[in-house]
């Protein structure tokens, strides 16, 4: 063997002995996002929803987790608070919607016909209106949505940490009822269904 060919064994052995190991093995990646609002209708008003979408983006399956949803207002008054503890692990590319901060606008009062002068309408207590004198523009308030995922056993696992809180603005029109809401069932699986607002 010449010395050319020995160099080639040595370098070739170098190469293989410190080629770097991936340092994403057995690594996960929860992830905390809010999903597209939603507008569902019934009898009694309409309900505008944000679902709080979480997801394990991998590659391996995640530990136990906290969630929790925060609503605030411009000044920092807190609006409403929900969330599930040390919930049980997920897997790979899974994905739970376990809350959602949702405001219900009832359905106005029927405006009733003045007995004295007929055709005239009083007004309805609706935001933005001004009875017969015309409409101006709904007032809006604006909320602060923050969901947050926080593993609760080897935090130093997450791939991507930076990911695990979300937090958001969102314009409403005033003269709603908001609220924060548990979606899930035990062990934080999502019980929405099909068709339902934040459902994939």
């Amino acid at each position: 063997m010449n010395i050319f060919t020995k160099q080639v064994l040595v370098l070739a052995c170098s190469v293989f002995t410190f080629a770097p190991v991936s340092s994403h093995a057995g690594y996960y990646d929860y992830k905390a996002s809010i999903a597209p609002r939603g507008v569902t209708q019934n009898p009694a008003g309409k309900t505008e929803k944000l679902p709080v979408r979480i997801r394990n983006n991998g590659p391996s399956i995640g530990p136990n987790y906290d969630i929790i949803l925060t609503v605030t207002k411009e000044n920092g008054e807190k609006v409403c608070e929900t969330g599930y503890s040390t919930q049980s692990p997920m897997a790979n590319e899974q994905q739970r919607v376990p809350l959602a901060f949702q405001v219900f606008y009832p359905n106005p009062a029927i405006t009733k016909v003045d007995p004295v002068t007929p055709g005239s309408k009083k007004r309805a207590d609706l935001p933005g209106k001004l009875g017969d004198a015309g409409q101006i523009q709904p007032a809006i308030v604006n909320y602060y949505v923050e969901a947050n995922i926080t593993p609760t056993a080897n935090p130093d696992g997450d791939n991507y940490p930076v990911n695990n809180v979300q937090r958001e603005k969102f314009a409403f029109r005033t003269g709603g009822n908001p609220s924060c809401h548990k979606l899930a069932g035990p062990n934080g699986q999502s019980a929405l269904k099909p068709g339902d607002p934040g459902h994939r």
